[in-house]
This record gives C-alpha cells, structure tokens and sequence, in this order.
C-alpha cells in the first residue's frame, strides 16, 4: 500500500505525518521529497522520518543518481516507493513550484 501526499511547508508536513502515524504508518515508512536535497535532510531528521536509500532503490540506481540531475534522482526514488511514472510526473510539478511531497509505503 502506497499513499502520497502534496504539501506547502513543513509545518503542513508534520500535520500529515502525524495523521500517517495515527493511521498505523511507522517513521521509517514514511519518506520526504523536495527539489532541494539540504531542506529534504533537514525535515527528515527534524520529524524522524526516512529519505529513500539504497535499500529502497537498490544499488545500481544509488550509484547511477550520483551522475544525474537532481529530477532524474527525485523521479527514480519515488518509483523505486511504488509511485507511477504519470504521478510522478505530477508530483514533480509540484516540486518544481517549491512543494514538499510525503510518500508512505506499506
């Protein structure tokens, strides 16, 4: 199961990781996007939340993203959750316009 989310700010962002956790999701399900990877780091650590690593995506496309653009890095992480080319099209959008996105994978 695989649920995601468009948010404005961080404070929004909290909001809904606290309804994930409510619903049953644990932290380390829960994983944060932002065209920026600093502020994406910052908020991970700050909520407790997970970024998607090697585990998630698996070690070629680890490696591969350190030769890409932040985008392609974005767009291979969130398929590697669960989430579709078409949204992820979508969802990068919403990046581009400075929006956070909360993915949480059962």
């Amino acid at each position: 199961m695989m649920n995601y989310f468009v948010v404005e700010n961080a404070v929004r962002l909290k909001n809904q990781v606290d309804l994930l956790l409510k619903e049953g999701f644990e932290r380390e399900q829960i994983y944060v996007f932002s065209r920026y990877e600093d502020r994406a780091d910052d908020i991970a650590k700050a909520l407790h939340i997970s970024q998607v690593g090697v585990a998630e995506q698996g070690v070629m496309n680890s490696v591969k993203n350190l030769f890409t653009s932040r985008e392609s890095e974005l767009r291979t992480q969130l398929m590697s959750l669960g989430v579709t080319d078409e949204q992820a099209n979508t969802l990068d959008v919403h990046l581009d316009a400075g929006k956070l996105v909360v993915v949480a994978t059962k």
